[in-house]
């Protein structure tokens, strides 16, 4: 059971890999993070615009009020009527920006207040401090000063409300985006790849090559061109490499049939010989021998196959007395330096088991040399007998000759 899991597991990780390898998923990793900080400065920046002019707004009206209050405020001020003061400001209140106001009088005392007149506003612009200036006989006169300060929270909610219905249309424009790039990628570029891929696999598992049937003026539909294209000319490709390859083979069969129909010439020419033959090329590597030269020469067989070595044949006769006596080293040394010029060579040599041989050959026009062996034993037999048989008949003459000469 746990191994059970432990493979859904990994199947499971296989598939979000898998997935996050897509064209869908490669597209999106591009576009919703671009979209998503292009839409955000976007409404950062309408909602500071939104802001600066909700303040300036804000700054202007306040003004305008404080203007308004300054003139009802003079009257009550020059009457130092206090609860009309107060009636006043708490008017005021009723303001949704207001932070506080205060009435002064003359000697910079206060009358009334109401809300905070501690607080320092946000920014100076925040606050108005309004001279009241009376006029009863034509002459100006300061008898008070009015300050008004208010704050931008009703305007900072207004901007959090704004936020949030931007995170919304944030929220939706990517899950649009989400959508219309999976829709976008799948009738764009997924099934033109799907086609493409299933071609690829029928090809390579059923060694079946059939066009990919799509057809479009993009990017994709030029690779699925150029891919069909491709399987043409890789099946007249084949069909050529076919045709010549039947052409060779019949070519090959037809010289195997001649090199075999020679080598059995050759064999039947070498085992009809009475002559023993071998060939060595410039390497001294055994080219050819036959029966009589393993027959006269008494070698083993693999010293008389084809790729065997000079070297390794001298030095076998050398340790087994075949030629002077000495260090077979230096004898096998000496007979590969003669066997190199590659010479006309032509002597008779006597083997240690009595038999005679007529060694005579010469140099390969390529290099290496070929050499016949003929066992003269017979003749040579046949020829000291002659010897003999003439010295007794000359002997006989000479004998009769001086009994002659004595009688």
């Amino acid at each position: 059971m746990i191994k059970n899991k432990i493979a859904d597991d990994s199947a499971r990780a296989g598939e979000r890999k898998s997935v996050f390898k897509t064209l869908t998923s490669k597209l999106l990793a591009i576009y919703v993070p671009l979209v998503t900080i292009a839409a955000t400065i976007l409404f950062l920046i309408l909602e500071v615009i939104f802001y600066q002019e909700e303040r300036d707004q804000l700054v202007g009206s306040v003004n305008s009020v404080a203007s308004i209050q300054s003139a009802a405020f003079q009257a009550a001020v020059w009457e130092y009527d206090v609860d009309q003061v107060r009636r006043l400001l708490g008017d005021l209140e009723l303001i949704p920006h207001l932070q506080g106001a205060v009435v002064f009088d003359s000697s910079d005392k206060i009358m009334a207040q109401v809300g905070d007149i501690e607080s320092k506003p946000e920014i100076p612009e925040f606050k108005v401090d309004k001279a009241l200036i009376y006029s009863p006989s034509g002459t100006e006169e300061t008898i008070g000063r009015f300050v008004l300060t208010f704050h931008s929270r009703q305007i900072w909610l207004g901007v959090i409300e704004h936020l949030k219905v931007n995170a919304i249309i944030l929220l939706v424009m990517v899950a649009s985006l989400v959508a219309s790039t999976m829709f976008a990628v799948h009738i764009v570029i997924g099934r033109p790849l799907d086609h493409l891929r299933r071609g690829i696999e029928r090809a390579r598992e059923v060694s079946v090559r059939t066009p990919v049937p799509w057809e479009s003026s993009d990017e994709l539909g030029q690779v699925v061109r150029a891919y069909n294209e491709m399987q043409k000319n890789e099946e007249a490709a084949e069909r050529e490499v076919k045709k010549y390859q039947e052409n060779l083979e019949a070519l090959v069969e037809e010289r195997t049939r001649e090199v075999e129909h020679k080598s059995a010439l050759l064999e039947a020419v070498l085992g009809s010989m009475n002559q023993g033959l071998v060939a060595y090329d410039d390497k001294l590597t055994l080219i050819i021998s036959n029966e009589k030269f393993k027959e006269i020469r008494d070698v083993p067989d693999e010293l008389a196959q084809p790729g065997a070595s000079f070297v390794d044949w001298i030095r076998y006769d050398a340790e087994r007395g075949e030629f002077d006596e000495g260090d077979p080293e230096l004898i096998t040394q000496k007979k590969v330096e003669q066997a190199k010029r590659f010479v006309t060579h032509d002597f008779e040599r006597t083997r240690p088991n009595g038999i005679v041989m007529e060694i005579a050959g010469g140099p390969l026009p390529d290099g290496g040399f070929v050499s016949t062996f003929t066992d003269s034993t017979e003749r040579k037999k046949a020829e000291q007998q002659l010897t003999d048989a003439y010295d007794i008949i000359s002997s006989s003459f000479d004998y009769a000759s001086r009994i002659q000469r004595s009688v």
